[in-house]
């Protein structure tokens, strides 16, 4: 399951048949339904960084800019 660090948000993705279903890891770690993120089902793995990047970037700072894959 690919792990994203989004400006404020820990992000996990599992692949399904209709799409990538995202989960937010609050702060506790425990995956709930992100339900106000939609990964199409033709984004490959390699470009939900990108995809995830045009996500509203209220929480960005300078120190935290962009996505970022973490290691999982």
């Amino acid at each position: 399951m690919p792990l994203f660090n989004t400006p404020g948000r820990l992000l996990a993705l599992k692949e399904s048949g209709s799409g990538w279903k995202v989960f937010d890891l609050g702060g506790e770690g425990k995956p709930r339904p992100a339900t106000d993120v939609m990964v199409p089902n033709f984004v490959s793995e390699t470009e939900l960084a990108q995809c995830l990047g045009n996500l509203p970037r209220e929480h960005a700072s300078p120190k935290h800019p962009n996505v970022i894959r973490v290691a999982y």
